[in-house]
């Protein structure tokens, strides 16, 4: 699960804006991978807590969090990924990931608009796409717009990442 989940985190969900997400997700996509197919060892697990380490340097949160639920499994279920590198353990290749990754201020959201898309295509200039997205979640956007609390800001983790390049410089 964890090798799926990281697969999907690398390819669907990482901007790529950066080298240690772009670099660091593939690297632990591959290593978990590795380690399915019986491909790896022991010292590939201590790999997996180094780019952990490493990904805590991304420009956004996505990298960052998403490596909190590998490590997890590594550290909480260390003898079975031992057992997958031993060739102990092989997969059904029959099972199920669902996943459901979303951004906090999209969960406070009341209508579940996908904000991160509507802010990333405001900042390409693509408004015409800004627009879409509000539009797929919401049927009357420009009255919600004008009743809105707009609960998402208060959820927004932008300004953790704004706060940690400010005392970069």
């Amino acid at each position: 699960m964890a090798a799926e989940y990281m697969r999907r985190v690398q390819t669907l969900y990482c901007c790529g804006k950066c080298t240690p997400g772009k670099k660091g997700t593939k690297v632990l996509m591959d290593t978990l991978a590795a380690i399915l197919g019986g491909n790896a060892t022991e010292a590939d697990l201590d790999t997996i807590e180094d780019l952990t380490k490493l990904l805590e340097n991304c420009k956004c949160t996505l990298c960052q969090s998403s490596t909190v639920p590998v490590l997890d499994a590594v550290k909480n279920f260390r003898n079975d990924f031992l057992a997958y590198i031993n060739g102990g353990r092989k997969t059904s290749g029959e099972f199920r990931y669902i996943e459901k990754y979303t951004a906090p201020c999209q969960d406070k959201c009341p209508a579940h608009i996908d904000i991160p898309a509507y802010i990333e295509a405001i900042k390409e200039y693509y408004f015409d796409h800004s627009l879409g997205a509000i539009r797929d979640s919401m049927p009357l956007p420009s009255v919600c717009g004008r009743v809105c609390p707009h609960p998402c800001e208060t959820a927004c983790r932008r300004k953790n990442v704004m706060n940690r390049s400010a005392s970069w410089c």
